[in-house]
């Protein structure tokens, strides 16, 4: 899967369960602003935990996966 394909999955994942929000200052966020925002957080802890992958010994399973992550992060921000 393309880390574009991957980014719009995370975001309609995320859209179903998503609602619009009025923040503290009154400002409104769009229910595709909060499945976004959600869809960072999941992939940010993805990449922080990228490292504790087990039976990683050689350690190019991690840069490989971190390097698609990054980009499906990147994908989400361009949406």
């Amino acid at each position: 899967m393309t880390p574009k394909d991957k980014a719009i999955q995370l975001i309609d994942a995320f859209d179903d369960h998503a609602e619009s929000r009025i923040s503290d200052n009154g400002r409104g966020f769009d229910k595709k602003y909060c499945s976004k925002q959600c869809a960072l957080i999941a992939v940010d802890e993805i990449l922080n935990n990228n490292n504790k992958i087990p039976g990683n010994v050689s350690g190019l399973h991690t840069i490989e996966n971190t390097h698609y992550w990054q980009e499906v992060k990147q994908e989400i921000e361009r949406l």
